[in-house]
């Protein structure tokens, strides 16, 4: 039998920090760290090294993104954001090739779970040096053949670009 999933938090709201120490264990998760902001965040988890750390982006002292890309400098760990923003992360973010995954709020525990799932194929998928999608799509539009495409110039004769 494997242990479960190691996984910090961090919320600047309460209720949040509540809801992932009730739901993460429902789901088959260990929760291990429990921060209210990105300082705490960074400190906590280099004491603990979790698996995953799920991370609001925006919190007080340090927002999330940074916080996570800090820890992830130190050493190699899954991260999946949640945001009350848009569904994506801003442009002007910066470097955000250290996130898995994210979800936006308000989420279900469904959501939840599926985040975390994506985050740790993703995270396994990098460790084992494969492409992400993002590398796969350019790989895909510039390396392979082109179509032929046949258009006609009169009646004997065919073109192929």
């Amino acid at each position: 039998m494997s242990s479960p999933l190691r996984i910090a938090v961090a919320d600047d709201e309460p209720e949040l920090r509540r809801y992932f120490t009730i739901v993460l264990p429902r789901l088959g998760y260990e929760v291990v760290a429990v921060a209210e902001n990105g300082l705490e965040l960074i400190e906590q988890c280099l004491a603990v090294r979790p698996d995953l750390i799920i991370s609001d982006y925006n919190m007080p002292e340090l927002d999330g993104l940074e916080a996570t890309r800090e820890i992830a400098r130190t050493y190699a760990v899954a991260v999946m954001l949640v945001t009350g923003f848009d569904d994506r992360l801003s442009p002007s973010a910066g470097d955000a090739s250290h996130v898995h995954a994210h979800v936006s709020k308000p989420f279900k525990m469904a959501q939840l779970a599926a985040g975390i799932t994506l985050a740790m194929q993703r995270f396994a998928d990098r460790q084992a040096g494969l492409p992400s999608s993002a590398q796969l799509a350019a790989f895909r539009g510039e390396c392979l053949p082109r179509e032929p495409r046949i258009s006609l110039m009169n009646k004997d004769q065919v073109n192929r670009t």
